[in-house]
């Protein structure tokens, strides 16, 4: 009885191995790599004169039709040697093992050939045989190709290579993405079967993405919950916490150097208006971090609604944040607001009427974002048009405080802090200069350049150019090698600003000037296609007294 359990315990910890002559390893381990039959957690490894293989048990059933012509003589008698035909142990040990543990077969044979290559089946003590570091898509490719073993369902090299190699994971829930899981076989997995799939990549529920979203009007994501009873998880971004349900709400990660930068803001007293809060994405970071005194959260997913709630309360915001649910375009406070974030996607046009009405009587700062197109390299011009060709003081003369031109044109390959307003120059007693070039008055405001000089830095430290006294035509100038893409970020943030500024003489009238601050590029959203935000600073023009 001793005997049979300690063989037994040698069993268990042992490893089925190929074994077959160095000159023939690479070889033999590029046919079992074929077949699908390696164990990939384990390496090959030299165990006296001979390479061993791991494999696992699956191989038996490419060994039955493989030749035995080849002598049946044991590399090594101290081993544990396995019938190719049956995958048991040899009869030797019959009084040591238990019965359904040894081969029954007819005429014991562990040895057999391969493409003509001689090899063993033995069981290699475990201490013998490295274990492999996997990555997790490793793991998982290993165990879906034993489940669809299992079920007799073929795997080809094109479907093997459609199974998941990455996903995101939501705290201690895996979300598959959706390409992964097109093919007909995925039909067939079992709860058992996904269950194997989750030890295999970690974490306590599962899901799937089905790719794109539902057209109920509120983008809910199309994701199918595998395992687990809820779809609720947590992130931490920035020292935030955003709680969701990834069944009913998506989250864009993408956005993470935008909320990062709200969050840096100088928001003291503030009050912000937030038109497209969703989940809180940025009503967030303007409370935890950047100090607003209040903010009006505007949404009308009610999912949406639910997960920012829960998020307020959970960042221990809540006593400074109303939740307007509804269209913000009938909800929205008027007048309320010295900020208005507008962080809708592929365009937040149909809010800009909303924010100008949202700001108060003095004016206040827009963050507008939208996805600007820009044509590949050498495709335009690096000028603006000419409606939009700038006026350019004699002096270096400034508006006031609050709608400085600013002297520096300042670029990253993510951000342009520009120089231009919209507005009328001759109401605040500059130089007046009108080019023919240039719209009068009652026409499309002008888009005002200094001169002074132009600064272009590469924060990476790749290049530095520093140029003056420019010509009129040539202030604006973009470095060629963003100059498509910049130049098409100023166009549209220039577009924007006089339609903003339109907007606030129509709605709240008098005359307004708007200044743009700033241009930042959040993320590429398509190719020649970028997700930027400009901060448009809108003020009204009080009238000269003396005229």
């Amino acid at each position: 009885m001793k005997n049979r359990q300690m063989m037994e315990q040698s069993i268990l910890d042992s490893v089925l191995c190929v074994m077959v002559k160095p000159c023939n390893a690479k070889e033999m381990r590029s046919t079992l790599s074929q077949l699908g039959v390696m164990d990939k957690t384990k390496k090959t490894t030299t165990y006296g004169q001979v390479v061993v293989i791991p494999i696992t048990e699956i191989a038996f059933k490419h060994f039955t039709n493989a030749s035995r012509t080849c002598p049946n003589q044991n590399v090594d008698d101290s081993l544990i040697y396995v019938c190719i035909t049956c995958g048991k142990i040899s009869q030797i040990n019959q009084e040591a093992t238990s019965a359904n543990q040894s081969c029954q077969c007819i005429q014991f044979k562990s040895c057999g050939s391969l493409n003509n290559i001689t090899f063993h089946v033995a069981k290699i003590p475990l201490e013998k045989i490295r274990k492999k570091q996997l990555s997790p898509s490793q793991r998982l490719e290993d165990v879906l190709l034993l489940i669809f073993d299992n079920k007799n369902i073929p795997i080809d090299d094109d479907m093997k290579e459609k199974f998941p190699k990455n996903w995101e994971i939501h705290g201690d829930l895996v979300l598959f993405p959706s390409h992964c899981f097109n093919n007909d076989i995925w039909d067939s997995m079992t709860v058992e079967d996904w269950q194997k799939v989750l030890a295999a990549v970690g974490g306590k529920r599962l899901a799937r993405s089905r790719g794109g979203v539902h057209s109920d009007g509120f983008r809910t994501p199309n994701v199918e919950l595998l395992l687990g009873e809820s779809g609720w998880v947590q992130h931490i971004d920035n020292g935030i916490r955003y709680s969701f349900d990834i069944t009913k709400c998506m989250f864009s990660s993408g956005n993470i150097t935008e909320k990062i930068r709200v969050a840096n803001m100088k928001c003291d007293g503030e009050t912000i208006v937030d038109l497209y809060a969703g989940i809180g994405y940025f009503t967030l970071p303007y409370l935890v971090h950047a100090n607003a005194a209040f903010v009006h959260a505007c949404e009308w997913n009610p999912n949406a609604i639910a997960a920012l709630k829960r998020n307020l309360v959970l960042n221990k915001v809540q006593d400074r944040c109303t939740v307007y649910e509804g269209d913000n375009r009938q909800t929205c406070p008027s007048e309320v607001a010295d900020r208005v974030n507008l962080g809708l996607i592929p365009s937040s046009g149909e809010g800009w009427p909303v924010a100008c009405k949202a700001l108060k009587k003095k004016g206040g700062i827009l963050h507008i974002h939208g996805n600007v197109t820009s044509p590949p390299a050498g495709k335009n011009s690096s000028r603006l048009p000419q409606s939009m060709s700038p006026f350019v003081p004699e002096s270096n003369a400034l508006i006031d405080n609050t709608l400085a031109i600013e002297t520096d044109v300042q670029m990253t390959e993510s951000s342009l802090s520009c120089a231009f307003s919209v507005g009328h120059l001759e109401d605040k007693n500059l130089p007046s200069c009108n080019p023919e070039n240039v719209p009068t008055k009652k026409a499309i405001p002008t888009c005002n350049l200094s001169n002074t000089s132009s600064r272009v830095a590469n924060v990476k430290g790749q290049t530095s150019v520093d140029t003056s006294a420019h010509s009129s035509n040539d202030c604006h100038r973009l470095p060629d090698k963003k100059n498509s893409q910049q130049q098409s970020w100023q166009n549209w943030s220039y577009e924007v600003s006089q339609q903003i500024r339109q907007l606030c003489i129509e709605i709240k009238g008098g005359d307004w000037s708007t200044h743009v601050l700033h241009i930042e590029r959040v993320k590429s959203y398509a190719p020649h296609i970028d997700h930027v935000v400009v901060d448009l600073e809108c003020r009204p023009i009080k009238p000269d007294k003396t005229s």
